[in-house]
């Protein structure tokens, strides 16, 4: 009888890759190839990145040619949480059409008699798009009698966490400049939204997505498919696997990448492709 288990060396390569671990990846993918490049990188010491760096090798993910680290095949999939990544393709999340909305807990007199006047009125504020890793850096602020509303520019980050929290920080700041705006004012904590078009990430260059690549250039098309909570967008130039649902995004993105990381082990491949020509 055929022993399914894995060998030791298998373990190795299917050992769960810690969130730090990734970091190195990514600094390595960039071309940070040095223990002392990869240090400043991601900001931590030499010695717990040689140690990190040595578990990867272990792990067949990185190979050390001349004092230089670079990725093997296996450690350029593990680079995205999305199963398999493409070398010459940046892979990474858009967050975009993020709606915030926060009630006003106290209003300055200034700010009373601008909303006497009118009810309602919009203002816009810079921040440092660097910063957030945004394409624009403004943010245009819809002021009612007793709350805020903004909706946020798009975020990019090759970590999900990572753009999250630049959302919230973003977020954050735009608060802080309305109260400076209008001393005195204070406003609550910011809470997303109703409406039906926030909260959308996108995954940029998702191998899934170059499947639709040539159907976009025969027929010239900008949305090539549009399910009810995923769509495959070429609305901003990058072939992107969208998902659209405003409660279930985060969830349905990773759903994806747990069904892609299945995909990737063993001969279940195989097997899917069976179950096709069946």
């Amino acid at each position: 009888m055929k022993n399914e288990s894995f060998s030791s060396e298998q373990k190795r390569r299917t050992a769960p890759i810690r969130r730090a671990d990734l970091r190195v990846l990514f600094a390595i993918r960039k071309g940070v190839n040095s223990v002392t490049m990869v240090s400043k990188e991601i900001g931590r010491g030499k010695p717990t990145v040689s140690e990190r760096l040595q578990k990867l090798v272990k792990q067949e993910l990185v190979k050390k040619k001349d004092s230089l680290y670079y990725l093997t095949t296996s450690g350029q999939m593990a680079c995205s949480a999305l199963a398999r990544l493409l070398p010459n393709e940046k892979i990474y999340f858009r967050l975009h059409k993020y709606t915030f909305s926060a009630p006003f807990l106290k209003k300055s007199p200034e700010l009373e008699e601008r909303l006497a006047v009118g009810k309602r009125f919009s203002e816009n504020y810079n921040f440092d798009k660097a910063q957030f890793h945004t394409k624009k850096d403004s943010v245009t602020v819809q002021f009612y009698s007793n709350s805020i509303n903004f909706v946020l520019p798009p975020v990019y980050s090759p970590d999900l966490i990572v753009a999250e929290a630049g959302v919230a920080r973003l977020s954050n700041i735009v608060i802080d400049l309305v109260e400076e705006a209008f001393p005195g004012t204070k406003v609550g904590t910011s809470e997303v939204s109703s409406h039906v078009d926030d909260n959308h990430i996108a995954v940029v260059n998702h191998p899934m997505t170059r499947e639709f690549e040539e159907f976009r250039k025969k027929f010239d098309e900008t949305y090539c498919f549009k399910g009810d909570r995923l769509e495959v967008d070429f609305s901003e130039g990058a072939p992107e696997m969208e998902f659209t649902d405003r409660l279930h995004a985060k969830e349905d993105c990773y759903k994806v990448a747990k069904f892609c990381n299945w995909v990737v082990k063993g001969n279940n491949l195989e097997k899917i492709m069976k179950l096709v020509e069946s």
